[in-house]
């Protein structure tokens, strides 16, 4: 394995499947769920030699996960596992997972092809602000940074006085955490300015969309880069960042097979369209996945980066839950409605997109400043109606609340 994972190089379709149709063979997906997965679609003793037998598989789905034990999804001898981590539970109820010894070399492999380019490495010192307990997401973070040279301090729970008390007293170099919980920081003068004068110098968060208007908070805020990263507590926490560029989360197509699938026909899109994320592993997992389908959105490419990395890059858009369908039939998410906004005007302040009793859409803007008006609201009203194709309303207010969070295609 660790000769293989030397490679580092962005494989094609067919050599994916080639190392899926090998580790099919060795039973390396076997597991008891798979197997009455596969009995009842019929497929029981299924051979994997094409294209069109893999896309014969069922899919794994959370509520495949969700109705069995651990041990029904485990591959791997008891005496190889590292250890058994439970989900965040964001999506339902938790799901446990066995991590292997394999795993662990798979997961240090990844984070050496993202992290290095962004310059993590000794001298470092990461603030891991996230959940811990009983999930592997904070303790894959933990192992990401050792495996860079870099140290490491945790928050015993990620709130805003740890994140304030950690950029006081340590020389935070890194933060990982979710963009909400960067942006708490934010609230108060003082607690900005103590942002303003730390050592961060970048950012690494997950768990949720980051759009352009977040990321320019993020940054306005710390004086630091902010990237985007990506990850399930499925596979081993965080599995993909941007580069120094920030536009688009390399991900190792050496170790993972991901795929774009419509959520309608359930075919692959091609590159640059919008679909679920369906996940398969190409090596022998404690937990394996194989076409394991998420409500992910995703979109792929493999054009090569202009940093001049080959790994391939997506974009995470949220879950189809915050989508709408456009009078085209196109899947349109809060990154579409944010850049759409922000090539009509320039606009990157807070917005909601809300469905009133009639099914008309409402756009809600946020001004700059309060007291003001914002500008170009009917241009906007207008650009998001063609996008949409249908008839857009605007509104120009001053909500409470406007923690930018998925504010898209929700019931007023």
């Amino acid at each position: 394995m660790e000769n293989y994972l030397k490679k580092g190089q962005m494989l094609t379709r067919q050599q994916q499947l080639e190392i899926i149709y090998s580790l099919w063979e060795e039973g390396a997906y076997a597991t008891d769920l798979y197997r009455s997965i596969l009995n009842e679609a019929g497929l029981r003793g299924l051979k994997l030699k094409n294209e069109e037998d893999f896309q014969s598989l069922p899919f794994m789905t959370r509520d495949d996960i969700r109705r069995t034990t651990y041990s029904q999804r485990m591959i791997c001898e008891k005496e190889d596992v590292l250890g058994y981590f439970a989900s965040s539970g964001t999506t339902g109820s938790k799901k446990v997972y066995a991590f292997s010894k394999d795993d662990k070399v798979v997961q240090e492999y990844v984070t050496r092809q993202v992290y290095t380019p962004l310059g993590i490495g000794p001298g470092d010192l990461g603030l891991i602000a996230v959940p811990l307990g009983s999930g592997n997401m904070g303790h894959s973070m933990i192992w990401q940074y050792m495996v860079m040279g870099a140290g490491f301090y945790c928050v015993d729970q990620p709130d805003l006085p740890n994140i304030r008390f950690a950029l006081q007293q340590m020389p935070i170099t890194t933060i990982s955490t979710l963009p909400s919980l960067a942006m708490e920081m934010s609230k108060k003068e003082e607690d900005r300015k103590i942002a303003r004068n730390s050592t961060v110098k970048r950012l690494l968060v997950g768990g949720d969309v980051l759009t352009r208007i977040r990321r320019r908070q993020i940054e306005e805020l710390y004086q630091a880069k902010c990237y985007d990263s990506f990850g399930m507590s499925e596979i081993f926490g965080p599995t993909g960042n941007e580069c120094l560029l920030q536009d688009g989360i390399h991900f190792c197509n050496d170790v993972l097979l991901i795929e774009a699938i419509d959520p309608d026909t359930h075919q692959v899109v091609e590159d640059g369209q919008t679909g679920l994320a369906c996940y398969t592993v190409l090596w022998r997992k404690g937990s394996p996945l194989i076409r394991y389908l998420t409500d992910d959105l995703i979109t792929i490419t493999h054009e090569k980066c202009k940093c001049g990395s080959s790994l391939p890059r997506l974009w995470y858009k949220g879950r189809i839950d915050f989508t709408r369908r456009s009078a085209e039939g196109k899947i349109i998410s809060p990154h579409d409605i944010e850049n759409t906004l922000f090539r009509a005007t320039g606009y990157a302040s807070p917005y909601s997109v809300g469905i009133l009793d009639n099914g008309e859409l409402r756009l809600h803007l946020v001004p700059e400043a309060p007291g003001t008006e914002c500008n170009g609201t009917t241009i906007m009203a207008c650009a998001i109606s063609e996008l949409m194709g249908e008839k857009v309303t605007s509104v120009c207010d001053h909500p409470k609340d406007y923690e930018y969070k998925n504010h898209c295609f929700r019931e007023e």
